[in-house]
């Protein structure tokens, strides 16, 4: 953080009560969206030209002049094909993004020429104001973002959206993130106090006194939270409750229930799972519950213990680098069932060897100038199926028939709604734990797994031939790492530490088909 960062976050919160008291009713968010669509192909053209075409700084322009494609190409393609076969030619001819690659942690290597981007080559040019923020992504894979009004304006619109079609705008509503320097909660408040949103309390699963974050990002929370007050946005104190002392949230959610009969709580799946776990062990009534959660894979396991103490996850389907891209639907055939928002953005998919599988990886595009960052054909780690269909609920009306289904994860780890890269893993399993606790490389690895009670773990397989280990120190070991990095870092290795995400397992590390072993090993998830 220096002087400029500094001045940027106060021009933020000097303009942020003029933001607040412009307000959005739900005729003009139905407009606004059915016009975006109406106008989907003008926009993306628009959007490329501005972003790409005149951005001399911009990485997707090197690949498109490898094939010879200049932006009338584009519009002419656009014309004959329509947006998502246009950027399936494109992707053909090369131009698309692995994650590595997006992240900087890959060459691109395409028709016989090298690059190595940068994650700061992907800024909007536009969004030059505005608030900083990180991914809860760890080390250099916590992506740097930046929120200004407009981005906040097409967040807000999409929550009230979302709140007006499963009836929450009227809802007490509650806050289970930790503060900043993630950007998950300091989002959220925004937008229910735009979107004039009953809040109730906010709620750390993070001490932010003694997260282990810098003085830096220690004098941010503070920024945040005095110059938000003054300048309008009325931020309370974060209330610190850990995982491991969760009752207290549920007896809040509990008691709050008895008054209004509903509420919603704004969190992550897996706190999700925990509180309604914690409510089901003790035999508290939550009934009523609503959680707008996202970060996580929701899956069948998930689904059957939230349902099973009446309680009811929307799930929205967002990553850092542009935010919402899609959300519960109402009448969907599948437990994680979205509506995929093609006003903001397109989706194509392309075929992927991952180990010793493969997947339909899921390739992102931008259209709107308010994301923080530009994509085009760039993966977000994600891959699922896509399926064009009507179910006759009211994203039917607005033209949002595209769903996304069955989303998983098949190049980073997410626990707490906290993200880990798996080529961040090879310095843990390949030097640090064999250099501190014997063996070698072949006898360490990490390994996603839902447990039986829907929570995400994460086990570290030590083979038996390493002999004798403190298990404790072993973890202790890997946490300490994962703080060698930004604030978010810290707070990451905070949350998993008191969640007690990750496990020791002693077992043989698994070997793929072809009897390869990697650190991170990701399962097939059908």
């Amino acid at each position: 953080m220096n002087f400029k960062d500094i001045r940027r976050g106060y021009r933020f919160f000097l303009n942020l009560k003029k933001f607040i008291n412009e307000g959005l009713s739900n005729e003009e968010i139905i407009e606004l969206i059915k016009k975006r669509i109406s106008e989907r192909e003008e926009i993306f053209l628009k959007e490329i030209k501005r972003g790409i075409f005149e951005n001399k700084k911009s990485p997707y322009l090197k690949l498109l002049k490898l094939s010879h494609l200049g932006y009338r190409d584009i519009q002419r393609l656009i014309s004959r094909n329509g947006i998502e076969e246009t950027l399936k030619i494109l992707k053909e001819e090369g131009v698309y993004l692995t994650l590595k690659e997006f992240k900087g942690k890959e060459p691109v290597i395409r028709k016989g020429k090298r690059f190595l981007f940068k994650e700061s080559d992907f800024d909007n040019p536009v969004l030059y104001e505005g608030l900083l923020l990180r991914s809860g992504a760890t080390r250099s894979s916590g992506t740097r973002i930046t929120i200004d009004f407009s981005h906040l304006l097409q967040i807000a619109t999409y929550r009230r959206l979302i709140g007006n079609i499963w009836g929450l705008l009227n809802k007490p509503h509650i806050i289970f993130h930790p503060i900043f320097p993630t950007g998950a909660g300091i989002k959220a408040f925004i937008c229910l106090q735009k979107n004039k949103v009953p809040f109730k309390k906010w709620i750390s699963p993070i001490d932010e006194r003694n997260s282990g974050i810098s003085w830096k990002g220690k004098f941010v929370v503070f920024l945040i939270t005095n110059l938000g007050r003054f300048y309008g946005l009325k931020l309370p104190q974060s209330e610190h409750i850990s995982f491991k002392n969760i009752l207290h949230v549920v007896k809040y959610i509990a008691n709050l229930l008895e008054y209004t009969g509903s509420c919603c709580v704004n969190c992550s799946v897996s706190s999700a799972v925990r509180i309604c776990l914690e409510a089901k062990e003790r035999g508290i009534d939550i009934k009523g519950t609503i959680f707008r959660a996202s970060g996580e894979p929701f899956t069948s396991k998930k689904s059957e213990i939230i349902n099973s103490v009446g309680a009811k996850l929307i799930l929205h389907y967002t990553f850092s680098e542009v935010g919402i891209v899609g959300s519960l639907c109402p009448r969907g055939s599948f437990y994680d069932d979205v509506h995929f928002f093609k006003d903001s953005f397109a989706l194509i998919t392309h075929r992927r060897r991952v180990m010793d599988f493969s997947v339909d990886a899921f390739l992102f595009t931008s259209l709107l100038p308010s994301t923080p960052k530009i994509l085009l054909n760039v993966e977000n780690g994600d891959y699922g199926r896509i399926e064009t269909r009507k179910c006759r609920c009211l994203y039917d009306d607005l033209g949002f028939y595209d769903h996304i289904y069955k989303i998983r994860s098949f190049e980073k780890l997410t626990g707490e709604s906290m993200t880990f890269y798996g080529t961040e893993l090879i310095k843990i399993c390949e030097e640090i734990l064999p250099t501190k606790f014997g063996g070698s490389s072949l006898d360490y690895q990490l390994v996603e797994e839902e447990d039986d009670t829907g929570l995400i773990r994460l086990n570290i397989l030590v083979s038996p031939d390493v002999g004798q280990i403190d298990e404790n120190k072993l973890i202790k070991t890997v946490l300490e790492e994962l703080k060698r990095g930004k604030d978010s870092d810290k707070i990451m290795a905070k949350v998993w530490g008191e969640a007690n995400t990750i496990r020791v397992k002693r077992d043989y590390p698994i070997l793929t088909k072809g009897g390869k072993l990697y650190p991170l090993h990701i399962k097939s998830k059908r």
